[in-house]
């Protein structure tokens, strides 16, 4: 039987707390019309080179709705880019510091924003 959690956003994976070699995985999910897909990807992948000191190195992974639709309805995607890190997220346009503050809300990596 198929359960639905009470989570509004699907049941998100687990964080990788049994395996510290293994990275965590923060997910991105772009389309091509996406005037900001690509501006996201590139500020996420800037701020977590600075948790590479960290034994927890998150690795990006970029999922395109338009490959797969379903994805939309089924992790409760309402704007793109939508990131998505445990059960956190960030849905449009992210600052430097609303990527700081997720990676310190769900790794605890100790990060700090600079300008």
């Amino acid at each position: 039987m198929n359960e639905k959690s009470n989570d509004p956003y699907g049941s998100p994976k687990p964080l990788n707390t049994d395996n510290p070699n293994r990275p965590t995985i923060i997910t991105v999910y772009t389309m091509k019309k996406c005037a900001f897909c690509d501006v996201a990807v590139q500020t996420l992948r800037e701020v977590t080179k600075t948790a590479e000191s960290s034994r927890l190195i998150p690795k990006i992974i970029e999922s395109s709705l338009d490959r797969a639709p379903e994805l939309m309805e089924e992790m409760s995607i309402e704007g793109i880019p939508t990131i998505i890190l445990g059960n956190s997220r960030i849905v449009g346009l992210p600052t430097r510091e609303d990527i700081v503050d997720l990676l310190n809300r769900e790794l605890f990596l100790g990060l700090s924003y600079e300008e």
